[in-house]
Formats: C-alpha cells, sequence, structure tokens
C-alpha cells in the first residue's frame, strides 16, 4: 500500500511563467518502506498550480491527495542528504548525540565567525557554534565574558577555565577548514546560472506552500538585483562563493537542530563582515528562506516556531560574547599547520587540549568535487558532491 508520494517538479521554468509547474519525477513508497518510481507519470505539459499537479498524480495513482507532497527545489536536495551522511549518520560525528542531550531545551542560538581573509594564516576556516538555552542567555552571555574577556586577536593567553567550558558540553562545535574551497561558482555565467537556479526555487516554493508569499517576492528581488551586479568588473565572485555557503551551512544547522529537538525558538548570530552586509543582507535573506525550504523539504511543520537572525551594530554589541566561541575556534584552526602539527604558543591550548578528543566539536575539509561516478551538470548546481567533506580526526599525542 502507498503510503508517501514525493512529486519531484521542474525548476527550470520560464522566467515569466511563474504561474506553472512541470512534473519531472514522481516516487511513492510503501509501508515497507520500498520506493517506486513512476515513469508513466512524467509528464511534458505545465500545469497551472500545484495542486492541479497533485491531483493530477493522485487520479492516476488512486490515492489520497493528501499523502502527495512537492519538492520543487531540487537545488538543496541532494545537499540535505550529503550533510545528513556526514552530521546525522555518521558514527565519528557526535552532532546527534549533542542534540539528543538537550533534546527537550526549547530555545536555541546557532553563532558564527571566520577565518578566511589572512593571507597569513595556514587556513581558511568557518566555525558555527550551537548553544542550547540550559541557562537564562544573559547569564550564558556573562559567563563567556568572564572566561573570554577579548577577541582571539587582543587575547594573549587563553585560559583553562574557558577551555574546560568549551569541552562541557553546554555548546557544539562544527569547524570547517575552506582552504580546499572550489567555488560554487567560477565565472559570470555560472554565476548568472545559479543565481537563476535561486529564483527558480523560490518560485517553486511559493507555489508548492502559497505561504510567506511577500517574503520569497522580496528575496527573489534582491537576486534579480544581484544578476545586475555580477555583470560589473568590480564584482566580487570570491565573496558571493562565502555569502553561498556559510547561509546554506548556518541554515541546515537550523533545520537539523528543529529535526532532532524540541526547539521552539532558533536564531542564527553572525559576526558582521561582508559575508553577512553585502548585497542587502543577501546572506540573511538565504538564511530564512533556505530555513524554510529545508525543513519544507523534511517534513517539519515550523508554523509555530520562530527563526530569527541577530544583527548588530557598532552602538549595539550586546551578543558580542557570544561570537567570541566561534572567534577563538576559527583563530586557532586557522594558524594550525596540521600537516606539520605546527601551531604557535598562544593557540596551542586551543588544538591540544580544547580540540583533541573532543565529543562536541566536528572538524572538516571542505572541498567541491564532481562525483565520478555520477558525471552530470546536477552535480555542479548543488553546493557540493559526494566527495564533499573529509573529516579531520584529532587526538592527543600518546606519550612515550
Amino acid at each position: 500500500m502507498i503510503t508517501q508520494v514525493k512529486i519531484y517538479a521542474d525548476d527550470n521554468t520560464s522566467e515569466y511563467a511563474t504561474d506553472l509547474i512541470r512534473c519531472e519525477k514522481v516516487i511513492s513508497e510503501d509501508d515497507k518502506g520500498n520506493e517506486t518510481e513512476h515513469q508513466d507519470l512524467i509528464d511534458k505539459y505545465d500545469f497551472h498550480s500545484s495542486k492541479e499537479l497533485i491531483q493530477y498524480v493522485s487520479d492516476r495513482l488512486s490515492i489520497d491527495p493528501s499523502i502527495c507532497k512537492i519538492i520543487s527545489y531540487k537545488i538543496l536536495v541532494n545537499a540535505i542528504s550529503g550533510f545528513d551522511r556526514i552530521f546525522l549518520n555518521n558514527t565519528t560525528s557526535s552532532l546527534k548525540s549533542f542534540l539528543n542531550i538537550h533534546k527537550k531545551v526549547k530555545g536555541w542560538i546557532i553563532t558564527s565567525d571566520y577565518c578566511i581573509k589572512d593571507k597569513n594564516k595556514k587556513n581558511r576556516i568557518a566555525c558555527f557554534t550551537i548553544i542550547p538555552y540550559i541557562a537564562p542567555l544573559d547569564m550564558i552571555i556573562n559567563t563567556i565574558k568572564r572566561l573570554a574577556p577579548k577577541d582571539i586577536k587582543k587575547t594573549r593567553k587563553i585560559s583553562n577555565e574557558f577551555i574546560n567550558f568549551l569541552r562541557s558540553g553546554v555548546v557544539y562545535n562544527v569547524c570547517i577548514n575552506l582552504q580546499k574551497f572550489n567555488a560554487v561558482i567560477s565565472s559570470q555565467g555560472e554565476a548568472e546560472n545559479h543565481l537563476n537556479d535561486i529564483i527558480s526555487m523560490y518560485r517553486s516554493f511559493i507555489r508548492s506552500t502559497e505561504k510567506n508569499t511577500v517574503y520569497f517576492e522580496g528575496v527573489i528581488r534582491d537576486v534579480k538585483m544581484l544578476k545586475e551586479e555580477i555583470k560589473k568588473k568590480s564584482f566580487n565572485q570570491k565573496l558571493l562563493n562565502h555569502i553561498l555557503f556559510i547561509s546554506f551551512m548556518a541554515a541546515y544547522l537550523a533545520r537539523t537542530i528543529v529535526q532532532e529537538t524540541d526547539a521552539e525558538t532558533l536564531s542564527w548570530f553572525p559576526d558582521r563582515d561582508d559575508i553577512t552586509d553585502s548585497y542587502n543582507k543577501l546572506a540573511c535573506n538565504l538564511f530564512h528562506a533556505q530555513c524554510y525550504t529545508l525543513c519544507n523539504y523534511s517534513d517539519l511543520d515550523i508554523s509555530n516556531k520562530t527563526i530569527g537572525i541577530g544583527l548588530q551594530t557598532d552602538n549595539d554589541l550586546w551578543f558580542d560574547p557570544l561570537i567570541r566561541i566561534p572567534d577563538y575556534i576559527a583563530g586557532s584552526f586557522a594558524d594550525w599547520d596540521y600537516k606539520t602539527n605546527e601551531v604557535s604558543d598562544k593557540h596551542l591550548p586551543m588544538i591540544e587540549s580544547f580540540a583533541a578528543d573532543n565529543p562536541f566539536l566536528a572538524v572538516f575539509e571542505y572541498g567541491l568535487e564532481k562525483d565520478a561516478e555520477n558525471d552530470s551538470d546536477d552535480n555542479c548546481k548543488v553546493y557540493f558532491t559526494k566527495n564533499h567533506l573529509k573529516i579531520i580526526k584529532i587526538q592527543k599525542k600518546q606519550s612515550h
């Protein structure tokens, strides 16, 4: 008996035919988890609404329309499954265990900081810190201020008390080395195609859910403006690549928290820099939009949840201490040459005492590679493909 049907809608309909949708693939699942692809249901004709498409499929399969679901944002589908393999279905990753420990916590924060511009550093690092509200937020902020009163650049010595705090299980850190980061886009043409994919994805999402239409149309307008920016000689292609990756990574972690816990409120607090401020705060808009998209794809009801983003100004740095955790980690990992195992004296405690054998830290190396088993254009449209992340195992040196 069929229990679920996924209808994959074509994301590449005409830019001007925003009211049309086309069926690309139909997969049903029975009560034993077996999947069947229905090639006979692939229709080359356009439907005027997602409801019309669902009715067509349900009539052909003689099923209740309520068990049909439109998947109209394939640009993210492979990315979700790929990250899930690393973060949730991998025995070397403890993120799922951490979220299970704090499953009943209602409030969550993701903070992030990056050390990717300093040419004198060994690595380019992006760090994300997951903070559950196991205590009132002001108490968490004051604790960090006491243990790490200054940013890593202004700190001479990292305290053991702060390291113990980071290892205690009250926070979880995801550290990604972008040193081998291959661009999502490497030319103006690729940039335009990728932005068209994003526009198409959100148009499809509007058709599928018929919710948050005004918001998503605003995101589409911003992306259209960016399409004009990329035509300029001064366009910063590397910055756009970082915006695409960082915003997706934050959205993916947010979706995972919603999926694995009883979270009711969740916010992303990124460091202030050109990644979050550029192009009318495109990264922030993409974070919001991708949260809705990823949660909808994962069958998560977020209608009663609050998902937000924290922004600071020079006159209001109230959550700056929360950024200090990824700041210390990103700075230390950027300094560490893990091939020769050399690191400056200041950062040594973060590598030896914090990172080594830490069950609340995931360290990865990011590299965009084409999947040798499936060398199709689709693999170039997603944010990463098969061999996207290499897990780095950090262990303490054995004493002799």
